[in-house]
């Protein structure tokens, strides 16, 4: 904050009367004196400059204008030598709010001192809060020291603490961050977020955490994020857990990182690691992991060369629910870019792996397989015209290679399994000769494709015989447009698939798949409708169908005219009304096993001027109650808003209240009440 110094010796002043004694070389301003030199302006009712002793005093309606910053106050002592002074009952405006001191003192360029201060961003007279402090000392791009700080909502103290430190220098800062208290119907009551935020450097910082849940037990969690630009970046998240219910310590590590190399190298990986297969539903806040039942995580470098590229790595992929893990090491691949060698394009490739999966069964019995495989793949591909409109696209695969349960030995079988297949596609149109509505004219496009696919596997033993697969695929595809002047609507996309085994058609059996189809009806626009279905053609009926549909639609509340009025002439606005938005999505599902339907609705907007409402439910038609629920509502309270928010999903509920002054937002009792003066 700029404060009060006068940087030139080349003056402007004036005034209504202008008084200069000689002797004592002073000089006298009054009657709306001001003085200006550089980028300092003052003005005040009166101003005396002791050129002898370097003084200089105003008082009366001071005013003080350095650059872009101004300070008001009843009167200011400075001397112009030492470039020490004092201001009377000052007012100045800082970032996003003002500072109000009975005495503010500049004792050098970098230090300020302030005795009973307030600050607020309230840009009332009487302000509606204000943090308030005895003591204040400040150094520039440093810190701020206060004793004591104590939050008024009007001239009734809420919060306070003996003293507190903050720094106040550019850009990331360590420093505890505040807790957060709330509720929960599964863990009790709680604390969350007691953390202290370290910045390690430039380039890295690290965060660690303590959580207390009153049944469940304490939580410990250590954060490490780092990032060097166009080198390598990441992010470690290790939490522990000494949970009271189980008598158990549990943990969890997620984390990422990626690291380019100069040789036109990188190296990737993803860390996802639990304890046990119920951590994420114990302790995550965000409902939606809940439903998380595979975690992955992985390591790999790959190295690119002009013709060909290597990936070398290992993965781990472990389904929670049904207690299996995998793992991959090694996995490696190499792949040779493709070539044009005349109509032909032709590719090859090389990989090699090595799985364990372990398991347990549902009477608890354990069990491990290990599967060595690697393959060496040809592929050659084509694409031309057949009499000018039909697409053909040959392509022709050989794969040479192994699998072996338990490690590859040099004395193992190679098998070589062949593959061809040929594809047929082309376009259609058709124009209408009319049009409809607002529909100048109607356009149909037909998409249909055949193709076929042919392989060879090979015995699986010394004199056995090989087999022959040969198969169909037909597909259709239609889009219906719609030409309004220069803008074209798809009214209806529909697609149909079918496959058919020719091997099952030699023996007599039905050879052809369920027939499957979809259809869009205004894709893309808020009133879009989805159909999906399986049919059986042997036994003519529906094996599965699905209907997905919704829309979204506006409800303005009745206007007042003179309350518009009054808002037009408003110096401030803090919250606009708005419509009441609705919006729904109806889902249906019918397969064999049974039939299932969903109604998810949802409503936000403005109740009042001041009032914001947003509701989002998910009823389960089919069991006939809600299985999740939302509720928030928001309150502008001028300088200050507040929010309110209850979540239900399933049997468990949870709710909190926050308040936060607007022009701060990171400052709130939810997540921490002084974060404007905290670091983040």
């Amino acid at each position: 904050m700029a404060l009060l110094f006068l940087l030139s010796l080349a003056v402007e002043f004036g005034g209504g009367r202008i008084t200069y004694y000689a002797e004592e070389k002073r000089v006298y301003l009054s009657q709306q004196a001001w003085v200006r030199t550089g980028e300092t302006y003052l003005k005040a009712d009166s101003i005396l400059f002791d050129e002898k002793h370097a003084l200089l005093f105003a008082w009366g309606h001071t005013l003080l204008v350095i650059g872009e910053d101004s300070l008001t106050g009843d009167s200011l002592y400075y001397n112009t030598r030492t470039k020490q002074g004092v201001a009377f009952h000052g007012r100045t405006h800082v970032e996003k709010g003002w500072l109000v001191g009975s005495e503010l003192y500049k004792l050098t360029d970098e230090v300020l001192f302030v005795r009973s201060g307030d600050y607020t961003t309230c840009d009332l007279d009487t302000p509606h809060y204000h943090f308030h402090t005895g003591r204040m000392k400040v150094i520039r791009d440093n810190m701020a020291i206060v004793s004591p700080l104590v939050l008024y909502i009007r001239d009734i103290p809420i919060l306070g603490v003996p003293f507190w430190f903050f720094p106040i220098a550019k850009g990331r800062r360590s420093g505890f961050l505040t807790p957060r208290f709330g509720y929960n119907s599964q863990d009790g009551r709680f604390i969350r977020n007691l953390s202290y935020y370290l910045v390690l450097n430039n380039y890295a910082d690290v965060t660690f955490t303590l959580q207390l849940l009153e049944r469940r037990g304490i939580t410990g969690a250590v954060e490490f994020l780092y990032n060097v630009y166009r080198r390598f970046s990441g992010n470690l998240n290790l939490t522990l857990s000494q949970d009271f219910i189980r008598e158990s310590l549990r943990w969890s590590l997620v984390g990422s990182h990626m690291h380019t190399f100069p040789w036109n190298a990188s190296l990737r990986g993803e860390a996802n690691l639990v304890s046990d297969r119920s951590y994420i539903q114990d302790y995550s806040e965000d409902k939606t992991e809940w439903l998380q039942t595979e975690l992955y995580s992985f390591l790999s470098y790959t190295q690119r060369w002009r013709f060909a590229s290597l990936t070398a790595g290992v993965d781990d992929r472990n389904d929670l629910a049904r207690n299996r893990r995998t793992t991959t090491l090694p996995r490696l691949s190499v792949n040779l870019y493709s070539f044009t060698l005349g109509p032909f394009r032709i590719r090859e490739s090389f990989s090699f792996s090595r799985t364990r999966t372990a398991w347990s069964d549902t009477l608890g019995r354990d069990s491990v397989s290990l599967v060595s495989q690697g393959a060496l793949n040809l592929g050659v591909s084509a694409q031309g015209k057949l009499f000018r409109y039909i697409q053909v696209s040959p392509s022709l695969n050989v794969q040479t290679g192994f699998r072996r349960e338990g490690e590859p030995h040099w004395g193992m079988r190679l098998k070589t399994t062949p593959s061809a297949g040929i594809g047929l596609s082309t376009v259609l149109y058709a124009y209408s000769l009319f049009g409809l509505g607002p529909f100048e004219k109607f356009r149909n496009t037909l998409t249909p494709s055949v193709s076929g696919r042919f392989a060879y596997t090979p015995p699986s033993a010394p004199g056995g015989e090989g087999r022959l697969t040969r198969s169909l695929s037909y597909s259709l595809g239609s889009t219906l447009d719609g030409k309004m002047g220069d803008q074209v609507l798809t009214l209806l996309r529909m697609s149909f698939s079918l496959s058919q085994d020719l091997e099952k058609l030699e023996e007599g059996q039905g050879s052809f798949s369920p027939l499957s189809g979809s259809a869009d009806f205004l894709p893309g626009t808020p009133y879009s409708v989805r159909a999906t279905f399986g049919y059986n053609l042997y036994r003519k009926r529906l094996e599965s169908l699905s209907l997905i549909t919704g829309g979204r639609f506006s409800l303005k509340p009745p206007q007042d005219t003179a309350r518009a009025a009054r808002d037009t002439l408003a110096p401030e606005q803090p919250m606009r009304p708005s419509p009441l938005a609705v919006n729904f999505t109806y889902s249906y599902s019918r397969t064999l096993t049974g039939t299932t339907q969903r109604l998810q609705f949802g409503i936000s907007g403005s109740l009042t001027r001041h009032w914001r409402l947003r509701y989002s439910a998910v009823w389960d038609l089919s069991r006939g109650e809600l299985v999740d629920q939302s509720l928030t509502l928001d309150r502008d309270l001028h300088c200050w808003a507040a929010t309110f928010r209850w979540q239900r999903f399933g049997d468990s509920y949870t709710y909190d209240f926050k308040i936060w002054i607007k022009a701060m937002p990171d400052i709130s009792f939810k997540r921490s009440l002084f974060e404007a003066i905290l670091p983040r």
